[in-house]
């Protein structure tokens, strides 16, 4: 019988899917880009020799993603532009989803899925994989060539001086490093307003880096046009001043808003309730709670190991 999955059931289920697979890995998602976890899943699995294949929609493909793409030997990759559907299974359940790959889907979206388990509904799953086969069949087998994508990341970035990108999504925008945001990443930026919260791309050259809205462009970018661009000013004395009146917060592992300070309910309320329908003290968040940074904590273990060590002494934590 199939089952509703809100959006945290969704990504568990993808990442159990991959885990737990032993013959085939089928994803199929428009957008090429994928979550961290998703990768490294990939890559584990790929040193069994698993059938892995990634059906897609978007012919846009940088070269971050095919650098990675180029070190599984078994990953093939087909091209569909008219793929629209989101569908994840290995040889005992599917996915069904609104949910794709990347990052903002899974940190941001509000999403739904069913999931279909085959020992449960033979039938049913049989359709999805028939289905999904179709699609394969009706595809074109992409041949990745990271020397060519390479190549004209650079030349497009050379002819496209005055254009930027988004430092969280990597869109196309217009070059300005004091809006180093596309207007949907600013509005869920704009929220909380961190300025030190860590981005993954240079906002100049677009290559994957620890950016933040403070600091939007990797080094080199940086000498290269600091006498000719605007760049964020750090106005350290009042940021000094705003972290001193909020020493005593604390922030939610998941989705890093503000909350009180205590390592053993490192969530906000919309985030453990949540949380609060698995209840897997395991599950990967992505921020200490103490000091906000981006990072693998769980309820286990809620904090940086430098935070840890700071705090041990006078805040309680979880026992292990």
């Amino acid at each position: 019988m199939a089952k509703f999955l809100d959006t945290e059931g969704i990504t568990y289920h993808i990442k159990q899917i991959i885990k737990n697979s032993t013959d085939k890995i089928y994803l199929m998602s428009p957008y090429l880009q994928v979550n961290r976890r998703i990768k490294e899943e990939l890559i584990d699995k790929d040193k069994f020799e698993l059938d892995i294949r990634l059906i897609y929609g978007k012919a846009e493909l940088s070269s971050d993603e095919l650098n990675w793409i180029e070190d599984l030997s078994n990953m093939r990759l087909y091209y569909n532009e008219y793929l629209h559907a989101k569908c994840y299974l290995n040889e005992n359940k599917a996915i069904i989803t609104s949910m794709n790959l990347y990052d903002f889907s899974q940190k941001n979206n509000v999403e739904m899925g069913i999931l279909v388990e085959r020992d449960e509904d033979s039938e049913l799953y049989s359709q999805i994989y028939d289905e999904v086969m179709r699609v394969q069949r009706n595809s074109d087998r992409t041949e990745i060539d990271i020397k060519k994508v390479s190549h004209g990341d650079e030349e497009e970035t050379d002819e496209a001086s005055d254009e930027g990108f988004c430092i969280r999504c990597k869109e196309d925008i217009e070059l300005d490093p004091t809006r180093p945001y596309c207007s949907d990443c600013f509005s869920t930026w704009n929220k909380y307003k961190n300025g030190d919260y860590e981005e993954k791309h240079c906002h100049i050259c677009g290559k994957e880096m620890e950016s933040t809205r403070n600091k939007p462009v990797c080094y080199d970018c940086y000498k290269e046009y600091k006498d000719e661009l605007d760049f964020p000013e750090t106005k350290k004395g009042s940021e000094d001043e705003e972290q001193t009146k909020e020493e005593q917060k604390g922030n939610c592992i998941r989705c890093g808003k503000q909350i009180e300070l205590d390592p053993k309910r490192p969530y906000c309320d919309d985030c453990y309730q949540s949380w609060n329908q698995y209840q897997n003290e395991e599950y990967e968040e992505d921020h200490c709670h103490i000091c906000g940074k981006e990072m693998e904590s769980t309820k286990k273990k809620p904090t940086c190991y430098d935070c840890y060590k700071e705090h041990k002494e006078e805040l309680e934590f979880p026992s292990t």
